[in-house]
């Protein structure tokens, strides 16, 4: 019942994406199962020519979906630079397109160590609901440090388990936003940063 689109060139399999994406869209385990149209990318090419367009100055490109689950850490070759390039990038996504980015953080304990993507200013950053997730400031290179992430944390063995559940439970938000009668005719209900809101908000704390 799913339709994948290989949105990248030359696609191969990978057992990473596959688990991940049983935990954000899959028919028995997931909480959002009625997402049926998934987009696959590969990560450079997302990062370059497929959406971000990095490191020129065009937008990133315009597409057809509502969610960007990514399920991987990284920082820039070019440095806090480049880090920074792509996530105002990834920050104007989210308010020109009203995408919701659900970004996982470094597994294990100590400082947060890669800034991509997760210290994003309208991103949702997650770790693991047991603690074992880098946390903390985001770092002075970054663009407006001092901000603590993770922002929320879901049950997972890996972060890159938590992180899907988070795109699920957002993906529900927003079709709530899009369907409900008392919301349906609101249009900042399905705004990224109310979405975000709304998950931190009713979360555990």
């Amino acid at each position: 019942g799913k339709t994948f689109t290989m949105v990248s060139p030359n696609p191969v399999y990978s057992t990473h994406a596959t688990d991940v994406g049983q935990y954000f869209y899959g028919n028995t385990t997931s909480i959002s199962p009625g997402i049926t149209d998934i987009n696959c990318y590969e990560l450079v090419h997302w990062a370059y020519g497929g959406f971000l367009n990095y490191p020129g100055s065009d937008p990133p490109n315009l597409v057809t979906l509502d969610i960007f689950n990514n399920s991987w850490i990284s920082a820039s070759s070019s440095g806090a630079s480049g880090s920074n390039l792509l996530l105002r990038k990834s920050d104007y996504a989210v308010s020109a397109q009203g995408l919701i980015f659900a970004n996982g953080v470094n597994n294990g304990t100590g400082p947060l160590d890669y800034p991509l993507l997760s210290h994003m200013f309208n991103g949702i950053a997650v770790g693991r609901s047991n603690g074992q997730h880098h946390a903390g400031d985001t770092g002075l290179g970054v663009d407006g440090p001092g901000r603590m992430k993770p922002d929320i944390v879901a049950p997972g063995n890996y972060t890159s388990q938590s992180t899907p559940l988070v795109a699920g439970a957002a993906a529900l938000m927003m079709q709530t936003a899009r369907t409900h009668p008392s919301l349906i005719n609101d249009p900042n209900a399905q705004r990224p940063e109310v979405i975000r809101a709304v998950l931190m908000a009713g979360a555990e704390h």
